[in-house]
This record gives structure tokens, C-alpha cells and sequence, in this order.
């Protein structure tokens, strides 16, 4: 993975096997995975600005792998005052460090998991709205 701007990193996870008529296959691993989230969105369906402080270590950072689709990251480091938009697709892995605000606008059909070492708990979940300009 390569340092995409301070707090973000990006990389690509290559497919098993180009040539397997049925589709894809990546083999994504994480360091001792909890629970993998699998999150479906229809285009457009998510248009997401929040900011994780990183309370929750599955938070810190959070860790997301598109397997479908396509969609819009802004990624915003206030304290280096640095903005930038990214487009993922199939394949990409993003890492994202706590006190960075991002948002997510889905362009297709869209299928992400999130590698997680804790269990979500809805009442606490290290998730604040933000608004990027």
C-alpha cells in the first residue's frame, strides 16, 4: 500500500486468477479480523461525511476493500490541510487513520468490506458527521 496523502493509504489486491471464467477471486487478509461487514449500496444510495476518532481499534484505521462497483472517496486531513478525491474500484484496498474526514459517493452498484477487530456496537460507534467543503 502507498501513502495516497497523510492518514490515507491506498493499494490494490491482485485478482487470484485472470482467467477463471467465473469471475474474480481476491484473497484479502487483515491482521486477526473480528468480523468482515459486507456493505451492498445501489448507485448513489450512500452519500456518506463522517470522521472516526479512533476510539474503536477497528477504527484505527479503518479498513475497507471494494469488490464491486465504484465509488467516490473525498478524503479531508484538516490538520494538514489536505483534500483529496480518490476513485475506487474492484480490487481497491483503502486504510483510513482516525481525525480523517471522508466521504463516500457510490457510482454503481457497489459491494465493500470492512475488516473489523472489534464487533459494531450501535451505541458507541466512534462516528462523528463532518462536512468537507
Amino acid at each position: 500500500m502507498k501513502v495516497f496523502m497523510p492518514g490515507v493509504r491506498i493499494g490494490r489486491v491482485r485478482v487470484s486468477d485472470r482467467k477463471d471464467v467465473r469471475g474474480e477471486t481476491w484473497f484479502w487478509t487483515h491482521k486477526n479480523p473480528a468480523l468482515q461487514t459486507v456493505i451492498c449500496r445501489r448507485k448513489a444510495g450512500s452519500k456518506s461525511c463522517h470522521v472516526h476518532r479512533g476510539v474503536d481499534p477497528s477504527k484505527n484505521p479503518e479498513w475497507l476493500f471494494i469488490a464491486f462497483g465504484k465509488v467516490r472517496f473525498t478524503f479531508w486531513n484538516q490538520l494538514a490541510g489536505d483534500k483529496r478525491d480518490y476513485l475506487a474500484e474492484a480490487g481497491t484496498v483503502i486504510a483510513i487513520n482516525p481525525n480523517i474526514d471522508h466521504r463516500t459517493v457510490v457510482l454503481s452498484y457497489a459491494i465493500t468490506l470492512e475488516s473489523r477487530s472489534t464487533k459494531f456496537d450501535k451505541k458507541n460507534p466512534d462516528q462523528e458527521g463532518a462536512e468537507i467543503k
